[in-house]
């Protein structure tokens, strides 16, 4: 008898399955079945929008299961209800799942120059997913001929692949930008002052590759051309020229300066200077990092950076010589960390006439000799705008230089780009109107101005 309670046992559980299984095709395709696919692939982050059922005699039917479609995953409906005294089930499957692949952002161009003679620096590179996010950090790069390949994958094997192209065919010539106005007036019998421009290629910088050919007789009367050839490794050229006129009328030039910067006003101050074509002077002094950006931009759009101060404390700097070389040794060093050049140009605090030295007798007479010895150019002014003044105004600032600029001279101009000079920077597009407006030369200062001093009274 033991022996044969198991086959029973399982003809019984086969005879009940078949019979559940007739139940369901019989009711399927009439008195009960699901519209649509029993099975269902759903897109993630797709809203599932059931295909519904028939039953008859609109029958109550109770829905059992959810869909997460936020979620990949295995999801069951069972729709039951009750035919002919018996409980009919059905079932539909509804799969979540991914099929978009990641996109990959490239920063920079997919297509770029490369020089020969040097590497490409990877610009940067971004993935983001529907489902797993940003997947930046999964990104291979690879090399390949002429360029490189980027591949991603989710974690549902979607794979994205995207190439930066290279090609070694220069074909991009140059850019050439003059220091200072590409149409300039001189004095009969002057000396001529080459200011020079700047050159910047896909491959760097070509500044020290640019030829200058003028055919000037300041003894003449009459215009000359100036002309500037600058050429790449792959003999791309670009040339500019500028006009010089040889005139017995005189012609202002003028040398814009802004000490105690840079600051958030330096930023403005560029956008001036920039809209009126003309290069500025920066005697810095604020060593913050966050205005490092700043010095950087007025760097490389042309403008000279010169050094003021690493502390502006007169009791400290003026104590000794020692002292004063370490404070302006500490500036200069800040500026080459930012821009890369070495500045040999610089401002005395307070001027080289300052008595905020007298406590130390002799000390401007030292310190001045030793810079020049050292080989650093120092600039005082020979204008000054009153913007350090306590009830400066705006229209003010705008009186005292232009009044005093002087069509016989250089003209060194001292103002401000520290935060607090707001009225500076109202003042600066009436100044510069009045300047083009007399045909004055605005020029950034550079090794080969001439210096303007004042005399020293320690």
């Amino acid at each position: 008898m033991m022996s044969m309670k198991k086959p029973l046992t399982s003809f019984l559980k086969i005879l009940i399955s078949l019979s559940t299984l007739l139940i369901l095709v019989s009711c399927s395709k009439g008195d009960f079945y699901l519209k649509g696919k029993t099975k269902i692939n759903l897109e993630v982050h797709t809203d599932y929008v059931d295909p519904g059922y028939y039953i008859k005699d609109n029958q109550s039917v109770l829905i059992d299961g959810f869909v997460d479609s936020d979620t990949l995953g295995t999801y069951t409906l069972t729709y039951t209800t009750t035919l002919k005294d018996k409980v009919v089930s059905l079932e539909r499957v509804v799969n979540v799942v991914d099929t978009t692949a990641p996109v990959i952002t490239l920063n920079g161009s997919e297509e770029n120059l490369v020089c020969l003679s040097k590497n490409y620096l990877e610009e940067g590179f971004s993935a983001l997913d529907n489902y797993d996010g940003d997947l930046s950090s999964s990104i291979i790069v690879s090399p390949i001929k002429n360029g490189f390949m980027y591949k991603v994958s989710d974690q549902s094997g979607n794979l994205t692949e995207l190439t930066r192209g290279f090609s070694i065919e220069d074909t991009q010539s140059p850019t050439l930008d003059l220091i200072g106005s590409e149409s300039i007036k001189i004095q009969k019998d002057s000396q001529y002052i080459e200011y020079g421009a700047l050159a910047e290629d896909n491959c760097g910088d070509v500044s020290s590759k640019i030829i200058i050919t003028n055919n000037i007789q300041t003894s003449v009367l009459g215009t000359y051309t100036v002309t500037y050839s600058v050429s790449d490794e792959n003999d791309n050229t670009t040339t500019k020229t500028r006009e010089v006129i040889v005139t017995d009328e005189a012609q202002a030039i003028v040398y814009l300066t802004f000490d105690d910067g840079p600051s958030s006003l330096t930023l403005d101050v560029l956008d001036v200077l920039e809209t009126y074509k003309v290069k500025a002077t920066f005697f810095v002094w604020t060593k913050k990092p966050e205005f490092e950006p700043i010095m950087l931009e007025a760097y490389q759009k042309g403008h000279t950076i010169a050094l003021h101060t690493a502390s502006h404390n007169y009791n400290v700097i003026y104590a000794s010589t020692t002292n004063y070389f370490n404070d302006l040794y500490s500036v200069q060093s800040w500026v080459k960390e930012v821009t890369g050049s070495t500045s040999m140009i610089f401002r005395f605090p307070g001027g080289s006439s300052n008595t905020s030295s007298d406590f130390n007798p002799g000390i401007m007479t030292k310190v001045t000799t030793l810079a020049t010895q050292k080989g650093f150019h120092y600039f005082d002014w020979n204008v000054s705008s009153g913007d350090g003044s306590n009830d400066t105004t705006t229209e003010k600032i705008i009186y005292n230089v232009t009044r005093n600029i002087k069509s016989t001279r250089i003209n060194v101009v001292l103002m401000h780009d520290s935060k607090n000079h707001q009225a500076t920077l109202d003042a600066l597009p009436e100044i510069l109107n009045y300047l083009q407006s007399i045909g004055a030369l605005v020029l950034p200062i550079t090794m080969e101005t001439p210096e303007i001093h004042h005399a020293v009274n320690n």
